[in-house]
């Protein structure tokens, strides 16, 4: 499990669009190999910064979205809707 200080820090970057300086984090200890809601950030960062390939190649095939959704919101401080969007949308 990450430190919760990093897990605020990164946060916190990414709240103030710093999404490199983020990702760089979150890169640095290989958390976005090793936490799930890690490797979400991390794509999102991505995204955010239109990196497109990358972020799809982080995300992988998506085999593991409905592991992903259980265990990015499974802390009750954090949900979907605190940033108004969820982080998939199954109705296409």
């Amino acid at each position: 499990m990450p430190s919760v200080f990093i897990l605020i820090t990164v946060q916190a970057y990414f709240s103030s669009k710093q999404y490199r300086r983020a990702l760089m984090v979150l890169k640095r200890g290989d958390m976005h190999e090793r936490e799930l809601r890690c490797k979400y950030l991390a794509a999102r960062c991505l995204a955010e910064c239109k990196d497109w390939e990358e972020c799809l190649s982080m995300l992988g095939d998506g085999n593991n979205v409905d592991c992903l959704n259980s265990s990015l919101f499974s802390d009750s401080r954090v949900s979907a809707t605190d940033q108004g969007h969820a982080p998939f949308n199954r109705e296409s």
